[in-house]
């Protein structure tokens, strides 16, 4: 049941409605204990450490909200100043095991490829978040299935190179570790081939084979390049309803999804950013 609710991103207040019809169904409490007792097990196997993270909070406001479940955003503001690490030594010698028996790795040909990722997402109106993962290229079935894309590290904040710093210390120290000797898991020496697919700024920290993401820099180049345009007509004069309507207009022949909203604490004017 654990399961099923955060697959299917059932929330406390939703499932508690649903206990109101079906009887049947444990109490939200027995699910909110029962997946505590299953994080304490994990822990112990895939230990999860805490670190004091600096404090900038600013986002970008012309920058889309990803996230906007409410359950999550409080997490996420609750944990600013903290971040979370998991040593990737630890997650293969717990996954390693089982992708042998469903015959993804070959015990004759001790090789594992891993792809490691970053990138950040804003939550709700309140702070980015960053993730870093990894996925083993092997696992040709499930490269796209999110739930095999290991977390390294997460933390509540901002992408620049002081966090990552902090946060990518000893997960650093690890990829040497296993570029240079491996890792053993059970008896076997592994070796491990590993592979960046990221943001530019993780690979300024920790770079090895940089497959570039093409299209992640024309977006980021056209992003920047449309918010100069726009706070050039800005600057003219010119940035006012019909200048707005013609663009969203022509955003729609297009068939780009772009809007134009204004916040109003502020009362600047805010759109749909082109990272898409």
């Amino acid at each position: 049941m654990v399961m099923v609710v955060d697959n299917g991103q059932i929330s406390r207040d939703a499932y508690r409605k649903l206990t109101t019809i079906e009887d049947e169904l444990p109490r939200e409490w027995t699910i909110a204990e029962k997946r505590t007792q299953i994080n304490i097990r994990m822990n112990d196997r895939i230990k999860i450490n805490t670190v004091i993270m600096p404090q900038h909070m600013d986002i970008n406001s012309n920058e889309s909200y990803d996230i906007f479940d409410p359950e999550v955003i409080e997490e996420v503001t609750t944990s600013v100043g903290k971040g979370g690490k998991r040593s990737i030594k630890d997650v293969l010698k717990f996954i390693v095991p089982n992708l042998i028996k469903r015959g993804v790795l070959n015990l004759h040909e001790p090789i594992i490829s891993i792809r490691i990722s970053g990138d950040g997402r804003n939550v709700g109106k309140k702070v980015k978040h960053v993730m870093i993962t990894f996925v083993i290229l092997e696992d040709i079935e499930n490269i796209h299935n999110p739930n095999y894309h290991y977390t390294v590290v997460l933390y509540p904040g901002l992408e620049n190179y002081e966090s990552l710093d902090i946060l990518t210390i000893s997960f650093r120290e690890e990829l040497q570790e296993l570029k240079e000797i491996g890792i053993n898991i059970n008896g076997v020496n592994w070796t491990i081939n590993m592979y960046f697919s990221s943001d530019w700024k993780f690979l300024t920290i920790c770079l090895e084979n940089w497959i570039p993401d093409k299209l992640y820099i024309m977006l980021r180049i056209t992003d920047r390049l449309w918010s100069l345009l726009l706070h050039e007509i800005e600057e003219t004069g010119y940035f006012n309803d019909v200048a707005r309507e013609i663009i969203v207009k022509e955003m729609n022949r297009i068939k780009v999804n772009f809007h134009f909203w204004q916040e109003k604490e502020c009362q600047s004017w805010s759109f749909t950013s082109l990272m898409g």
